[in-house]
C-alpha cells in the first residue's frame, strides 16, 4: 500500500514538472520543442516492457537517475535565477523519485534468480547505450543546421577528443552507474561495454561477479 501512495504522489509531481516547464518555453521561450525521437522511443520501450520489475528499473533507476544528474549540470552551470529556482524545485522531486527506485530495485535484486539479473542487467545496459548513442545526434540533426553545423562531423569530432570518456560521463556518473553497481547490475560482463561507450569512467567503482552463481 506504501508503494500505491508514491506512486500516486509521485503522478502528481510528473504533472506539475510538466506545466512548469511548458510554461517557462511557452512564456519565455517562445517555443516548445517536440519530445527528442530517442527519448520517445526509450519511454515507448519501457511502457511496453514484460515486467514490471523492468518497468521500474527503467523508469525509476535509469530515467530518474538521469534526470538527476543531468538537472543538477544544468543548476550549476546557469545564471538565470528564474531557471535556477525552477530546476532546484523539479531536481528535488526527481531525487525522491530515484530514490524509491532504488529501494525497491535493492528489495526486487536480492529476491531474484541468477537468470532474471542477467536480464536486467542487459536490459538497463540496452537502454542506456540507445540512449547514450543517439540522444546528442538527435539533437544535433534539429538544431544544427541553424548554426551551420554538420551533426555527423560533430560527432566524431567530440569522439575523437582525448577527453571526450569524463565529458560524456558526467550525467551517467552522478547517480545512474553509481546506483546500478551497488545494484550489482554492472558486473565484470558489461562493465567494460559501458567503458568503451564512455559512460563509465574510473577504477574504482564496479563491483566484481556481483550476481549470485555468474
Amino acid at each position: 500500500m506504501d508503494q500505491k501512495w508514491y506512486a500516486g504522489s509521485q503522478v502528481i509531481d510528473e504533472v506539475l514538472h510538466v506545466e512548469v516547464f511548458s510554461k517557462f518555453l511557452q512564456r519565455k521561450m517562445g517555443v516548445v520543442v517536440p519530445i527528442d525521437p530517442t527519448l520517445k522511443v526509450l519511454l515507448d520501450k519501457l511502457l511496453a516492457a514484460p515486467t514490471w520489475q523492468a518497468k521500474c528499473l527503467g523508469m525509476q533507476t535509469l530515467f530518474e537517475g538521469m534526470a538527476v544528474g543531468i538537472m543538477d549540470i544544468v543548476q550549476r552551470a546557469n545564471t538565470n535565477p528564474l531557471i535556477k529556482d525552477i530546476i532546484h524545485r523539479v531536481h528535488q522531486d526527481e531525487a525522491r523519485h530515484a530514490a524509491f527506485g532504488i529501494l525497491t530495485m535493492r528489495r526486487l535484486v536480492k529476491e531474484c534468480d541468477p537468470e532474471t539479473l542477467v536480464e536486467l542487467e542487459d536490459f538497463a545496459f540496452n537502454i542506456l547505450e540507445t540512449l547514450n548513442a543517439n540522444q546528442q545526434l538527435d539533437m544535433l540533426h534539429r538544431f544544427g543546421p541553424k548554426y551551420g553545423l554538420d551533426p555527423e562531423a560533430v560527432v566524431q569530432a567530440t569522439h575523437n577528443w582525448e577527453q571526450w570518456s569524463f565529458v560524456n560521463s558526467e550525467p551517467y556518473m552522478h547517480t545512474v552507474m553509481p546506483n546500478l553497481m551497488r545494484l550489482g547490475l554492472v558486473t565484470e560482463r558489461t562493465e567494460e561495454k559501458y567503458r568503451e561507450r564512455g559512460m563509465l569512467v574510473g577504477d574504482h567503482l564496479a563491483p566484481r561477479s556481483s550476481l549470485p552463481g555468474i
